[in-house]
This record gives structure tokens, sequence and C-alpha cells, in this order.
């Protein structure tokens, strides 16, 4: 059934039995047996404890919940896929939205158009869409979930060919803070359709996105690249220059990181263009530098898109976007890497330019849309301990480019709420944050 009214008043004294019997999901309580695994998110670090969890099935699951909150002044966090390093789908002492029932994804092939649901991960989007040999940019780990991605902007492997996951949104429809059923596009509610585009969340709870999708070749080209450190910062390079070329086919990425005790730079090669050219594309970085290990050869899209990555782990990461990247940044981020106190560092390097550039930098809320490259640091780790260590290293890396740094991070990959726009966006998205959430209710 839609929901289209506003929620009327009610007395705020209603607790969660009330709230259980409003609910045709399920309502999990602290002293519930699946309360300690509900409220865990990829982050191990992450040791929040929502006052209730509600698994919602629908739209007016979505509504109770809201209310509930609203009503008894409680914070609000909604989870997809859990993923981000902040753990802001887990609001301590709140109520949590969990979105893993509403994960269904509906093709419409002749259109090149998907529906999917808010709970959505992109392995679902990309076995339905990949079924007509279709796809949208979309995140390059398995459990991600659509939406916190989306609202971030969105880099993925198709984003040089096909722009930003945000890109590619055509309408989205969102449960607001007072509780109406409403839709977001280019036509509909402009200002907050510009804001999810890049803003990140806390502007509504997304029901539905709906997506543009693209033909993809099969198969296409990819598989790692491995290299000793000590050839790390020429290989680089050259990588660097190849991506300066107008060519959308390749997409070069590269990460820095220990692989059975040694540190080695993967660089990770996407080519979607004709196969009797690939090998071509990426020769100068088999000349550059053997390889250790070279698994370049083709695959298909969703196999590439399989791959998951076990959560639990403590973990943290930062990040800036690149203007450019000269020489001397290129050998502080291996020096960087080298100079590790940690047992598992991980620097990467993700181009941007091609479609993502193609579009006005107004247009949306991302704040990287200018930006050469985007720059990571992260890492991963067991105990307590360590956390101070690592943070610590993480946050460095800004130091590290800030030659090159236009000042601002990814939504997607900063492990706060550190700057991540211009003051003109930042500005602009306090007023649609203001017009949309008077009330407070996202923090």
């Amino acid at each position: 059934m839609a929901y289209s009214g506003a929620f009327p008043a009610r007395r705020a004294g209603s607790r969660t039995t009330a709230l259980a019997r409003e609910i045709g999901g399920e309502v999990i309580l602290p002293a519930q047996e699946q309360y300690e695994r509900a409220r865990r998110v990829f982050n191990g670090a992450v040791d929040r404890r929502p006052h209730a969890i509600v698994r919602v099935s629908g739209v007016e699951d979505i509504v109770a919940a809201v209310r509930y909150a609203r009503e008894n002044d409680l914070p609000l966090s909604v989870r997809g896929g859990g993923h981000h390093v902040g753990g802001f789908a887990v609001a301590d002492g709140g109520v949590m939205i969990d979105l893993s029932r509403m994960r269904e994804v509906v093709v419409d092939r002749d259109r090149r158009v998907a529906r999917v649901h808010g709970g959505a991960l992109w392995s679902d989007v990309d076995r339905a869409t990949q079924a007509h040999g279709l796809a949208t940019p979309g995140g390059t780990v398995a459990s991600v979930g659509v939406g916190g991605f989306t609202l971030g902007g969105g880099v993925g492997r198709l984003s040089r060919a096909y722009g930003l996951a945000a890109d590619n949104l055509l309408s989205v429809q969102l449960v607001s803070a007072d509780g109406r059923l409403v839709t977001a596009s280019e036509t509909e509610n402009e200002s907050l359709f510009w804001a999810l585009r890049g803003g990140g969340g806390g502007f509504g709870v997304v029901v539905s996105f709906e997506l543009r999708l693209h033909a993809v070749p099969n198969p296409v080209w990819s598989g790692a690249l491995i290299y000793r450190i000590e050839d790390a910062s020429r290989v680089l390079r050259v990588m660097r220059d190849l991506m300066l070329s107008p060519s959308r086919d390749l997409t070069l990425s590269a990460t820095i990181v220990r692989k059975d005790g040694q540190l080695v730079l993967v660089v990770n090669p996407f080519w979607i263009g004709d196969g009797s050219k690939a090998d071509e594309a990426i020769a100068p970085l088999r000349r550059v530098a053997t390889p250790i290990a070279d698994g370049f050869t083709p695959t298909s899209y969703l196999a590439l898109q399989s791959v998951d990555v076990p959560g639990g782990r403590r973990g943290w990461e930062s990040s800036a976007f690149l203007d450019q990247m000269f020489d001397d940044t290129i050998d502080g981020l291996v020096a960087h890497a080298v100079d590790a106190p940690i047992a598992a560092p991980r620097i990467a390097l993700l181009p941007l330019g091609g479609a993502i550039a193609d579009i006005p930098e107004s247009a949306t809320a991302f704040g990287g849309r200018r930006a050469a490259w985007l720059v990571s640091a992260g890492a991963s780790w067991d105990r307590e301990a360590g956390d101070s260590e690592a943070r610590a290293w993480i946050e460095e890396i800004q130091a590290v480019v800030r030659e090159d740094s236009s000042g601002n991070g990814y939504v997607n990959m900063l492990g706060d709420r550190a700057r991540a726009h211009s003051p003109w966006a930042r500005a602009r998205l306090r007023a649609v944050k203001a017009a949309w959430d008077p009330f407070g209710v996202w923090s």
C-alpha cells in the first residue's frame, strides 16, 4: 500500500511494545538474542548500542519507525550495507532502521533502467542487471549497500566510462522526517535531488532508487599486476600518465598493501574496450617493471563484481581528492606506506576524470567533480590498543598529499565528518537539510 500523508501527532510516551505492534517486519531490542549480531556493522571498532533496531518490510514500517524516534526524541540511523567505516548506520541509544529486508531489484531492459530498493546490496543489482548484459557504476565489494554508496557519490569501475553512481540516478523515493513518501528527481524536489547526489545521508530514508543502465561487454579484462614495493614509484608514474589519455575504455587503480608479510603495489587494470587491444593498453605497465604476479585476463563483469571482503576487524579511513599527482606526491605516498607502524596498512589510488568530469561541478553535491585522483589511507587491525597508532598514521595522509589536494575528502571514505564539500556546497547542503529535516531527526 502506498503511503502519501504525513503522520498525525501522537502522545510521546509510546514505547517499544506499541512500536512492535505497528511494524510488519521486526523490532529487535537489547534483551533479545539476535540483538548483538544485528547491531554490528562492517567496522569491528564500532560498538554502539541502539535503543531499538527496526528491521522494516516496507514504507509503513519506515514511517512508524521515524515517527517513534521523533516522538521519543531519539536519534535515528539507517542501515543499508553497514560498510561505512564511520559506522553511521548505528545510532547509540537511538533507533536503527535496518533495510535488509528491502532488497528487490526490478530491471526494465527496454528502458535500460533498474528500480532498486533501499536495502539492496551491489551483488543484488549486478546479478539482476547482468542477466540482461547491463550494469550501472557500482561498488567494487559485493556486500556494499547501494544506498550509502550512491548517496555519497559512488566511484566505481565503470565511473570513467559512465560517471558516478549518483550521476546515473534518475529518481529517488524516500520517507521524509515528517513521514511523507516523496520523490526527488531533476523535475521534482530538485534541491533535494541535488543533495542526494553526493551529499551523503541525513535527508530521509530511501525506499527506492531508479538507476540508468549501460551495456557492458562480455568479457571485460581485469586482474591484478603485483609489483615489489621498490618498483612502486616508477609504476605509479606510468599509471598516472596512462590515465591522462582521453580514452575511457581503460581504468587503472592501485593499492599499496601487505600480502603474505610483504609490502607490495597492486595495480588493478579494468578494460571494457576491444579485447584484442587489452594487452596493448597496459603494455607500458609491464615494460616499466616486471610484475611478480600478473593476473590480467578476460573475465565477466559479474564475476569481478562478486568479490567480497569479510568484515569484523577494527578499521579507519581517510581520503583526499587530488587536483593532480606530482612525482613528489607519489614518492611521499610510497614512503608513507613503507614507514607504516601497523601490520595491515592500505593506500589506494583511484582515477577520476572521464565521464565524471563531463558534468558541471554545481550540478550535484559530489565534492570531487574536478579532481584527477582520489587517494585514501586505511588500515584494519584486531585490538583496541592499536587504535591510536593506526588512526594517527591514517590521518597523516592529508599532510602527504597536501600540495596536490583540493582540500576535500570523499564522503564514502572518511572515518568522521571531515570536510567533503566546498564552502558553497556545504552552505547549500545545510539549507536543504534545514528544509527537509527541520526537527533534526538525523544527526
